[in-house]
C-alpha cells in the first residue's frame, strides 16, 4: 500500500509539475486545445494597419522561458538540505507538518518556487521537497490546496498547535489558508474513497444520473462516417443558432459577477490588449460540488421550428475532477468555472476533463417546453476534445466526415451495463472551427445531453488552459437539394399565410386569380426554406411584367425575423433581384432549416398601358402571370428552381353619374328623365344598336352606371338622354372613352323646361285702417278678372280680400292686403272689383306696365315678356250704422 501510494503521490506531482512548466504562459490555449479561443482575440485586437497581430498572453513568457530555463542559466538545482533552511530561519519562524495518506497538499510558496525554477528540479525532487519541513513566520497567512489522489475526495482539513485547533479557511479556489501561529503546526487532511470509482474518469457520468429515464437495452448511438455528397435525414434539418440581433443571452444561473475580471487578471488578456475580452461572457465557478445542476445559460430567440420561435437552456447537472495547478500572470491559481458567451453559442472549460452539458427547447412566446427534432455539429474538435453519450440521452446517430483518421469513435458498456458512445480527437493534434475533419454531426431528437471531453489539459496542461465548445449548424454531408421556392399573392401587407398560390389564369377556378384592387396595389410573396448548407451564394429573381411597377421589397423570416439588411436588393428593368451578403450565408443563423419570405409590393400602371398589351381575351378581365426563381450554390450543387405561377386579374372600369338639373336653376335636380350608354363595337366600327340604362338613386339624386372596359368595347361609350323629364326638353348626347380618365366621370346635365303659357295677376285693396270698425265685421273687397287667352279662349276668374286683424300690412295711414289669380293664360283681361256694403270706390292703380287704366278697370296683357300684372283699388268708407254687412265663404270641391 504505502509503495502505491508513493507510486501515485509521483504522478500526481509530476503532473503539477508539469502544469506549472510554463505557468508563466495565458494565452488560454495550449497545442492540445481550442485554437479558436486564441485567434478570435487576436483577430479582435490587431494594430491600426492589420498588418501584424499584437503579442497574445503567453507570447513574451514563452520568450522569457526559453531564456530563464536554459543550459547556461544560472541557478541549477542541488539539493535543498536541512541545514540550509536551520541557518537561514528566522527566530520567529515555525514549521508545519503534513499527514495527507491518499492526497498531497500543496503550499502556495512550493508552487511560486516551482514556478521560478520549473526544469531545474527531476519529479522525484519534487516529492521531496512535498516531504520536507516547511517553515512559516508566525502571524503569516498560510496557503495551500489539497490534491487527493485517483479514486478519493477530501472529507476533512483540520490544524492544530500544541494541542489547541487552529482554525481553518477555505476560499473561492479551493484554496485553504491559516494564519501561522507562534509555534508548529500539524496540518492534516482526511480522505475517503469515491465508491465506484475505478473506472477511469470519464465514468463518473453513468446515465443514472440523467433526470431521464435510460434504457437499459444494449443499444449504442451509431456513428457513421460519410462524404460531403451524403444526404442527411431532413427531418433533422432544424439546427439552433446564434442570430445575430435576435438571439441573446438572457440568463445565467450561477454566474459570479467577480469571476470574470479575475480571469482578465490570471490570463493576462487586458495586458495584452484584449480589455473588453472579459465582458463577453458570463463566468460560472465549479468548484463547489454543490453547484451541480444549478449552473445553466438561457439563450432566446436561436431558431424557428414548426412556426414557433425558439430558446434554448443549457444546465450543467456534474463535471469531473477540477484542477488547481494551473498558475496565472497574477500568481494565482486560475480558477475551475465554464463561460458561456454573450456574443455565440458556445462555452469554455477552464481546468476541468470532463463536463455534462443538457440541452433543452422552449417556445419563446409561451415558455413550454418543446420537443424538436435536429442536429448540431460539434466542431474543431482537436487535442484529446471530443464528447461521449450515453443510450437514452436523446441522441439518435452521429456523423463524422470520411476521409479521415482524426476522429476516432469507440463504444463501450459502463460497469453498470449502461451502453455508451464517445468520439474524440487524439491527443497533440489540432484543427479550426472550418476543418471539417474535426466536426461531427450529432441528430438529437426532444432534449439531449453530452459529456464534453476537455481533453488531457483540462487536468494535466503545461500552461492555463482553456477548452472552448463549438457547435454550428453545418453538416458533415448535405440536406440539399433544397425544397423549390413557392410564389403568392395578395394584398399589400397581408401575412404569408392569407395569400394564396392563384395557379390558374380561369375566372371560373376555384381558386381565381388575384383581383387586383381599386388602389392597384398589391404583394407578391416568394418563399424557400434553407435547410443547412455551405452556401456561395443565395438570389431570388423575378421578372415582373411590363404593366406592374415596382414600388418596394423586403426579406423576413416565417416568425416575421426582419433580414432585409442582410440582402442586396436591385430593381432593374422591371427585374427584381435579392442577394444575400455572402458574410450572411457564412453564419448559422442563416441556413439553420429556416423559411424566408421574399416581399414584392408592385402598382398595376395606367389603365391605357395594361389595354395596350393584349393582356385581356374573352371578357371584363385583364390578366397578367408572374414566376420568380431562386439559386442555391454551395460546394455540393448549383440548384436553380423555379417558382409556380401566380395570376392576378383587374377591370378597366369606371362609375359614371349624370345629375340632371333645371337650365334656369342649376340647384333644382330633375327626375324621371332616362340615360341609356351604347358600347362601341370594334368589330363593326360602330356603337351598340341597344344601349344598357342608367339607374336613379332618390337620396343621391343621380343616375349611375358601372362603365368596363372589353377586348370589344375598347373602353368607348355613347351616353344618351333617350327620355326628358316632363315639362322639359332632353335631346342630350355624349361620347366618352374611359382610358381618357383615371377617375371616375361625374356629369351634369341641364335641360330647358318646356314653358307653359300662363301668367298671374295680383291684385291689392287699400283702405284707411282707421275706418275698420271690426264690430262691423271683417271688411270683404271681391275681384273680377274677365279677358281672351292668345287662343281667343275666353277665361272669367275671381279672387277677394278678407281683413282681419293683424293679417294686413301697414303704408301711412291705410291696410294694405293682396291677392293673386295664378295660372292664367297669356292674353289680355279686364281686372275690376265687385261693389261692397259700407265702402265706395275711390281709384284704382297700375303696378305693371302691362297694365292700362280705363275709368273704373284696368287691362292686363300676359305674355312671355310679361308674365305678371298688377293693380291696386282704393275704397274709402260711407257708412257706419250697424246693420249691414258683406261676407265670403270660399268653397273647395273635389274633383274625381
Amino acid at each position: 500500500m504505502e509503495r502505491r501510494q508513493r507510486s501515485m503521490k509521483k504522478r500526481i506531482i509530476s503532473g503539477i509539475f508539469a502544469a506549472l512548466f510554463a505557468v508563466s504562459a495565458v494565452t488560454g490555449i495550449s497545442a492540445a486545445s481550442d485554437s479558436v479561443f486564441q485567434e478570435e482575440i487576436q483577430d479582435e485586437f490587431q494594430d491600426a494597419d492589420g498588418d501584424e497581430d499584437i503579442f497574445m498572453p503567453g507570447d513574451e513568457t514563452e520568450k522569457a522561458d526559453d531564456e530563464d530555463f536554459s543550459e547556461d542559466a544560472d541557478g541549477d538545482s542541488a539539493e535543498i538540505s536541512e541545514t540550509d533552511f536551520e541557518e537561514n530561519m528566522e527566530p520567529d519562524s515555525f514549521d508545519v507538518t503534513v499527514r495527507a495518506e491518499q492526497g498531497t497538499i500543496v503550499f502556495e510558496t512550493d508552487l511560486l518556487q516551482l514556478k521560478e525554477e520549473q526544469e531545474k528540479l527531476s519529479a522525484d525532487e519534487l516529492l521531496q521537497m512535498q516531504e520536507r519541513e516547511h517553515l512559516f513566520v508566525a502571524g503569516e497567512a498560510v496557503g495551500f490546496y489539497i490534491h487527493p489522489f485517483e479514486g478519493y475526495e477530501c472529507t476533512e482539513v483540520t490544524a492544530e498547535s500544541e494541542g489547541e485547533a487552529v482554525s481553518v479557511t477555505l476560499g473561492e479556489d479551493q484554496r485553504y489558508e491559516f494564519v501561522m501561529p507562534e509555534s508548529s503546526v500539524i496540518l492534516n487532511a482526511e480522505f475517503e474513497k469515491i465508491p465506484g470509482e475505478e473506472n477511469e474518469e470519464a465514468e463518473i457520468f453513468n446515465d443514472g444520473e440523467e433526470a431521464e429515464a435510460v434504457s437499459t437495452s444494449a443499444r449504442s448511438t451509431a456513428v457513421k462516417a460519410v462524404a460531403a455528397n451524403y444526404k442527411m435525414r431532413p427531418e433533422y434539418a432544424f439546427a439552433y443558432a446564434f442570430r445575430k440581433g435576435k438571439t441573446k443571452l438572457t440568463e445565467v444561473q450561477g454566474a459570479s459577477a467577480s469571476l470574470p475580471a479575475k480571469l482578465d487578471a490570471q490570463f493576462g488578456w487586458s495586458q495584452n490588449g484584449a480589455t473588453n475580452y472579459k465582458n463577453t461572457f458570463s463566468a460560472c465557478s465549479i468548484q463547489n460540488a454543490a453547484q451541480k445542476g444549478k449552473i445553466s445559460a438561457k439563450y432566446t430567440n436561436v431558431g424557428e421550428y414548426k412556426g414557433k420561435i425558439v430558446d434554448l437552456k443549457i444546465t450543467v447537472p456534474e463535471w469531473g475532477t477540477v484542477s488547481y495547478t494551473h498558475m496565472g500572470v497574477d500568481n494565482t491559481v486560475i480558477s475551475p468555472c465554464i463561460l458561456f458567451y454573450n456574443d455565440r453559442i458556445a462555452f469554455s472549460t477552464l481546468s476541468v476533463g470532463i463536463v455534462r452539458f443538457k440541452f433543452e427547447f422552449f417556445d419563446h412566446e409561451t415558455g413550454d417546453q418543446i420537443s424538436p427534432k435536429g442536429h448540431v455539429t460539434m466542431m474543431d474538435l482537436d487535442g484529446g476534445q471530443g464528447f461521449r453519450v450515453y443510450d437514452g440521452w436523446g441522441v439518435d446517430a452521429m456523423y463524422i466526415r470520411s476521409g479521415y483518421e482524426h476522429l476516432q469513435a469507440t463504444t463501450g458498456t459502463t460497469s453498470n451495463g449502461t451502453v455508451y458512445t464517445e468520439v474524440c480527437a487524439p491527443e497533440g493534434t489540432s484543427t479550426d472551427n472550418n476543418d471539417v475533419k474535426g466536426w461531427c454531426h450529432v441528430d438529437f431528437n426532444k432534449s439531449f445531453t453530452v459529456n464534453w471531453l476537455a481533453g488531457a489539459g483540462g487536468l494535466t496542461g503545461k500552461t492555463p488552459y482553456s477548452a472552448f465548445f463549438m457547435s454550428g449548424a453545418q453538416t458533415v454531408g448535405t440536406y440539399e437539394p433544397n425544397s423549390e421556392p413557392e410564389k403568392k399573392v395578395g394584398a399589400v401587407d397581408s401575412s404569408y399565410s392569407s395569400m394564396k398560390r392563384r395557379e390558374s389564369e380561369s375566372d371560373t377556378a376555384a381558386e381565381k386569380p388575384y383581383t387586383i384592387p381599386k388602389t392597384k396595389e398589391f404583394d407578391y410573396m416568394i418563399s424557400q426554406t434553407v435547410l443547412p448548407g455551405d452556401y456561395k451564394k443565395f438570389e431570388v429573381t423575378d421578372q415582373l411584367d411590363s404593366c406592374l411597377e415596382y414600388k418596394s421589397a423586403s426579406v423576413e423570416t416565417a416568425q416575421g425575423n426582419d433580414v432585409t439588411q442582410q440582402f442586396t436588393i436591385t430593381a432593374t428593368k422591371n427585374t427584381v433581384k435579392f442577394a444575400a451578403a455572402s458574410s450572411f450565408l457564412k453564419t448559422d443563423a442563416a441556413c439553420n432549416n429556416v423559411t424566408y419570405y421574399f416581399r414584392i409590393h408592385v402598382k398595376a400602371k395606367a389603365d391605357s398601358v395594361i389595354a395596350a398589351h393584349g393582356h385581356y381575351k374573352d371578357g371584363i378581365y385583364y390578366h397578367i402571370s408572374n414566376q420568380a426563381k431562386r439559386r442555391l450554390d454551395s460546394s455540393q450543387m448549383a440548384d436553380t428552381q423555379k417558382t409556380n405561377m401566380s395570376w392576378v386579374r383587374g377591370i378597366i372600369e369606371r362609375n359614371c353619374s349624370i345629375r340632371k338639373t333645371d337650365a334656369a336653376d342649376s340647384t333644382k335636380d330633375l327626375t324621371g328623365a332616362v340615360f341609356q350608354a351604347y358600347a362601341w363595337d370594334e368589330q363593326k366600327k360602330s356603337y351598340a344598336i341597344t344601349g344598357e340604362q342608367f339607374a336613379y338613386t332618390e337620396k343621391t339624386k343621380l343616375y349611375t352606371k358601372k362603365l368596363q372596359y372589353t377586348d370589344q368595347n375598347k373602353g368607348k361609350f355613347r351616353l344618351v338622354e333617350t327620355q326628358a323629364p316632363e315639362g322639359y326638353l332632353g335631346n342630350w348626347k355624349e361620347d366618352i372613352s374611359i382610358l381618357d380618365e383615371n377617375q371616375d366621370f361625374a356629369l351634369e346635365v341641364s335641360n330647358e323646361g318646356i314653358r307653359p303659357p300662363y301668367g298671374e295677376i295680383t291684385i291689392t285693396k287699400k283702405i284707411l285702417e282707421n275706418d275698420i270698425i271690426w264690430a262691423h265685421g271683417n271688411p270683404v273687397f271681391r275681384f273680377v278678372v274677365n279677358g281672351t287667352d292668345r287662343k281667343g279662349k275666353a277665361h272669367s276668374y275671381e279672387n277677394y280680400v278678407e281683413f282681419r286683424q293683424e293679417n294686413y300690412e301697414k303704408q301711412g295711414d291705410y291696410a294694405v292686403l293682396s291677392c293673386t289669380i295664378a295660372k292664367v293664360p297669356f292674353g289680355s283681361y279686364t281686372i275690376s272689383e265687385k261693389e261692397t256694403l259700407r265702402y265706395k270706390f275711390q281709384g284704382i292703380t297700375a303696378n305693371t306696365p302691362n297694365v292700362q287704366i280705363t275709368g273704373r278697370e284696368g287691362t292686363a296683357v300676359l305674355d312671355s315678356i310679361n308674365e305678371t300684372a298688377a293693380v291696386t283699388f282704393t275704397n274709402l268708407k260711407t257708412r257706419y250704422d250697424g246693420y249691414s254687412h258683406t261676407d265670403v265663404v270660399r268653397n273647395i270641391i273635389p274633383v274625381a
